[in-house]
This record gives structure tokens, C-alpha cells and sequence, in this order.
């Protein structure tokens, strides 16, 4: 269960989540914990993208295998 000022994301497999806050200012700090699906996805990932504006973006993830996974992670710069 999510403390104060934390938030708890959950979605059901082959779907999506997100949250919206407008932030207001340059530098802003964000940590998260993500555990990868059961059953594993082919084409897609467990995942977290940050997004400041259109094409501005970051995202990272985990994709399960073998005894430690693989890490996935993607940046665009419009």
C-alpha cells in the first residue's frame, strides 16, 4: 500500500496505465519499482516512460528471462 506522497500503478496484462501531473519546473526527481508481467510479453515490456513534452521522452523496463531478465531502455530527443 502507497505511503504519503507515493502512488500505486497497476495494470492488467496486454494493457496500460498512466498518470498525468503537470510539474512545473526543470528538475524534478522520480523513483519507481516496477516487476516485470507472469506471463512474459513477446513484443512488449513492463515499463515506465517519463514524458515532458511530444518527442521529448524516456522509458525503461524489464523483460523476464533466465535468472536475472534484461533491461530495456529507450530515449527520444524531438
Amino acid at each position: 500500500m502507497p505511503g504519503d506522497g507515493q502512488l500505486e500503478i497497476r495494470a492488467e496484462i496486454n494493457t496500460y496505465a498512466h498518470l498525468s501531473r503537470p510539474v512545473g519546473v526543470d528538475t524534478i526527481t522520480a523513483s519507481a519499482r516496477i516487476r516485470p508481467s507472469q506471463p512474459p510479453g513477446i513484443s512488449w515490456c513492463t515499463a515506465l516512460a517519463l514524458v515532458w513534452r511530444a518527442g521529448d521522452w524516456c522509458q525503461i523496463g524489464i523483460i523476464p528471462g533466465g535468472q536475472a531478465g534484461r533491461f530495456y531502455a529507450v530515449e527520444t530527443r524531438g
